[in-house]
């Protein structure tokens, strides 16, 4: 049975970084075998996704319908304040 899931945030336009499950483990084992690699690394996928998109992608992946309106960025800071 399809459920509804995710709410927009500000105007959906956000861009977001992501990065796969598989990628991301593939880059732990890569550093841990090897010697070389230290220091800082930024995981995260080369394509550009927006919120609109993301969370439109992750509710078919989950089969679930995804409900979208969007939440004024002025209530955002007033309900959670620095967290907005």
């Amino acid at each position: 049975m399809l459920s509804e899931t995710r709410i927009r945030t500000g105007n959906g336009l956000q861009y977001m970084p992501w990065i796969h499950i598989d990628d991301l483990c593939n880059i732990y084992f890569k550093a841990i075998e090897d010697q070389n690699m230290n220091g800082v690394y930024n995981a995260v996928s080369s394509e550009h996704v927006n919120h609109n998109k993301s969370a439109r992608t992750m509710a078919r992946v989950m089969n679930k319908l995804v409900f979208l309106p969007p939440v004024p960025a002025f209530i955002l800071r007033a309900a959670l304040g620095e967290m907005s």
